[in-house]
């Protein structure tokens, strides 16, 4: 199973460094890699199929946290990773159920770690799913 990406920052440098490590995730496909939440938000309504999005807590224009809520709200099967370079936003985020809070520059194992995380998230509410239908069926 694939845990579709998207990855919303400022930073250039991070939105390169997703870039470059996009291929050595192999459970990952990053599908959006921006710097405007407006791509992300045509995004999330065109597809719906959106595991994760790792947000910059920090943006000039707007507040990570802003778009956690709303994910949260409109797509709540979606996963949120936040990401920092001041660890002081941890304790705040972690009202929107983040799976992870990462600090940058973001740790490669860390990120491969909690992706395989979404994936198993993923993997269960699909069972789940499969056997309400069935469940459904036989009732």
């Amino acid at each position: 199973m694939t845990v579709r990406i998207c990855v919303i920052d400022d930073d250039q440098e991070i939105l390169n460094f997703f870039k470059k490590i996009s291929n050595e995730i192999s459970q990952a496909r990053f599908d959006l890699i921006t710097s405007k939440i407006s791509d992300l938000i045509s995004h999330l309504e065109s597809t719906q199929e959106v595991d994760l999005v790792i947000i910059d807590v920090n943006m000039p224009q707007n507040n990570g946290f802003d778009v956690a809520e709303y994910i949260n709200i409109h797509y709540p099967f979606t996963s949120i990773i936040f990401m920092s370079y001041l660890p002081d936003y941890a304790l705040d985020g972690y009202k929107y159920y983040p799976m992870d809070f990462m600090v940058k520059p973001v740790n490669l194992l860390r990120l491969k770690s909690t992706v395989s995380l979404v994936n198993n998230h993923k993997s269960r509410r699909k069972k789940r799913s499969v056997l309400a239908q069935m469940v459904k069926f036989i009732s």
